[in-house]
């Protein structure tokens, strides 16, 4: 709850605020005297980069982590990346921070930390009468609010509209430097969100993002805001496809310099993806994108299965030719694109939501809740034993999630806890837990999934798909043809969309899907919800923005605490103990991480403990050796330490327990594959 500056009076917190305020500037300049800091530094020193705001009696008062760098966690891909955590200091490079006078960082610090109109004007009015600088009185003006947002909007059916536009999207983007490449690739992709619990509101954002330059973030296209979703797909991406059109043929300039426009893929989740295709969706006996494979309806089951998994691809060229009249129900813009396969471009190979929140999801709750007949489920200690060895099992500091949560809170499970128990942790629980003939069919996918998961696998995408296709065609024996859903079926398309585009999470709606989350969250009120989203973008314009990028040098080596800690590239660290530690040489020997030099001409060795007589994890449906997943006692661990070049290591390993206590499976942890490459 907000206070004016009055009430703050009254009750004597504005006193010790000012009092405070002075205190922390009075040191800060003594600071800048006695150190030579330069007044751009003030906000560093006031807003520690590990900080966080925490209210007492609604007082913000500043937490200081920790944590330091060594110790902080690395993220294991861009899919993991939480965008909506947005730290002042994570978001700006420091040379670019120390060139800010105190109010720009200040403006900076409010829209990155989400802060409020009402107290972000509280604490202009403590700025201007407890300090020498000048900021305006309210908050609009200081965090440069868009005026007159409501004639950017349009009325369209089913409610409204609003699109910026590709190229002002990426103008605004590149408005301090220039890409340095002359053809961008683009990913779209469109979907809905809910925004109120007690109301029908829905937005469908219009997201954006570059593929071939890294470290870009989602950027916001256009918004549709009504009661429901669009009440047709010719209003809602009219003005995206004439743009498009436009882009494809003459491209654009930033700075006078010509760029190209390459529409790489679009991407959403199933009924989003029916929906802006006009095509029938995927309970429909019509309703896979990719081949003409007809579904039976099941009426027991009251769902449409689809069993032909031999059935003949669709094509483009019929698709605009109007001969799909029972798939292609309304007309749509997306056709109107030019050199655009409608067919192919349209992904259903979405890793978020066909793989982790799809397939995997469907075992894992059907294996412990039941639902996948005639398979009997778990029993209550058998689920018991299982949330035990979760509990076992040390992740690396790569993996966003640092434990699995018990099988009773599946229904809460994010999909990147699925993703999580699918690489890490399954092959290591469920051999005790699933019959034979359950186990060998899982391993078919999984070999498959982790096969179409790295380019360093790429040779093995042809085979991925063949493992698929004989997971689909079993799965109805293994359990019942009453499961072989869309889901299901679009496993046997997925390697192809692979082999066009590369590895699943290059083309999945993670960093899209967390983007939603984004954009819900800059609504602040019940009313004129499209208004407030045009605002809040418009506040934070200037800070989403690419800046020159700052390349770090690895390997290299930092010391803390006496400990030694290997940093091979960004997103690959080796430490002492269990979880950070593993890792697989290219002779295929397994060794735990214990220290690391540099000798002459920055040559890094690395000092460990070799884990001998290791064995495959499995030999079906292809010797695990083809994945680099082992089997391993640690009983066997040589207590005599071994030095080895840097440049010997294949990969960093994730050691998950067995129900034996001393037996490990060692899995790759898949982005540290060919590590030398990227």
């Amino acid at each position: 709850m907000s206070h004016t500056v009055k009430e703050l009076k009254a009750s004597g917190k504005f006193a010790k605020l000012s009092a405070a305020k002075k205190r922390m500037l009075e040191e800060d300049w003594q600071r800048e005297h006695q150190a030579g800091t330069s007044s751009a530094d003030l906000l560093v020193n006031a807003v520690p980069p590990s900080a966080e705001v925490a209210v007492v009696d609604n007082a913000p008062v500043l937490e200081v982590s920790e944590e330091t760098e060594e110790t902080s966690y690395i993220l294991e891909d861009d899919d993991d990346i939480p965008e909506d955590h947005n730290t002042f200091d994570g978001n700006v490079a420091t040379d670019e921070r120390k060139k800010m006078t105190f109010p720009e960082g200040l403006r900076r610090w409010a829209l990155a930390s989400k802060i409020s109109l009402a107290h972000v004007n509280d604490l202009l009015l403590l700025v201007r009468d407890t300090t020498d600088y000048y900021v305006p009185k309210d908050a609009r003006t200081f965090l440069n609010t868009p005026t007159r947002v409501g004639s950017q909007i349009a009325t369209v059916a089913g409610g409204q509209l609003w699109y910026q536009g590709i190229e002002t999207a990426l103008q605004n983007y590149f408005s301090n430097t220039k890409p340095t490449i002359d053809r961008l690739d683009i990913n779209l992709s469109m979907d809905g969100i809910p925004v109120y619990n007690n109301g029908p509101t829905q937005l469908w954002p219009i997201l954006m993002q570059l593929h071939n330059i890294s470290g870009t973030p989602v950027l916001v296209i256009g918004v549709f805001c009504g009661s429901s979703k669009p009440n047709n797909c010719e209003d809602y991406l009219r003005p995206l496809v004439t743009e498009l059109n436009q882009l494809l043929e003459s491209g654009f300039k930033i700075g006078g310099k010509q760029y190209h426009v390459n529409l790489r893929l679009i991407v959403a989740d199933s009924p989003a993806r029916a929906f802006i295709k006009g095509a029938a969706y995927f309970n429909a006996i019509h309703g896979c994108m990719k081949c003409k494979c007809v579904g039976v309806h099941v009426k027991d089951a009251r769902k449409v299965i689809f069993e032909n998994s031999e059935a003949e691809k669709r094509t483009d060229a019929e698709f605009r030719s109007g001969l799909y009249a029972a798939h292609y129900k309304r007309p749509s813009p997306l056709i109107e694109i030019k050199n655009f396969n409608i067919v192919e471009n349209v992904i259903v190979g979405d890793r978020l939501h066909l793989i982790d929140l799809g397939v995997t999801k469907k075992l894992l709750k059907g294996w412990s809740h039941g639902g996948l007949e005639p398979f009997t489920k778990w029993s209550s200690k058998e689920c018991d034993r299982i949330n035990k060895l979760f509990k076992l099992i040390e992740f690396p500091s790569e993996i966003t999630d640092r434990t699995l949560r018990p099988l009773h809170y599946l229904h809460y499970w994010k999909g990147t806890e699925y993703r999580t128990f699918l690489h890490y942790a399954s092959l290591a629980i469920l051999s005790d837990f699933l019959n034979e003939g359950a186990f060998h069919h899982f391993k078919l996918y999984f070999c498959a999934v982790t096969f179409l998961s790295s380019n360093y696998y790429s040779q093995y995408w042809e085979y991925a798909g063949s493992l698929l296709k004989t997971f689909v065609n079993q799965f109805g024996t293994i359990y019942s043809r009453n499961h072989l859903t869309s889901n299901i079926h679009n496993l046997i398309h997925v390697s192809e969309e692979v082999d066009r585009f590369g590895p699943l999470h290059t083309f999945s709606t993670y960093r899209f899907e967390n983007h939603l989350q984004i954009i819900k969250g800059l609504i602040r009120s019940g009313s004129k919800t499209l208004q407030q989203v045009i605002c809040r973008l418009g506040e934070r314009k200037e800070c989403n923005v690419a800046a020159e990028e700052t390349l770090e040098s690895y390997p290299k080596l930092k010391i803390k605490n006496s400990e030694v800690i290997c940093y091979v590239r960004n997103g690959f660290v080796l430490k002492t103990g269990n979880k950070d530690s593993w890792f697989l040489t290219k002779s295929n020997h397994i060794m735990q991480y214990s220290s690391a030099t540099t000798e002459a001409s920055n040559i890094i060795k690395i000092e460990g403990h070799v884990l001998p007589n290791h064995i495959p994890a499995f030999s079906y449906p292809c010797c695990a050796n083809l994945i680099n997943t082992f089997r391993a006692t640690m009983d066997n661990l040589v207590a005599s330490t071994v030095t080895i070049n840097l440049t010997e290591i294949k990969c960093k390993l994730v050691a998950a327990r067995t129900s034996k206590q001393t037996e490990f499976i060692f899995t790759p942890l898949l982005h540290t594959l060919g590590w030398e490459e990227l």
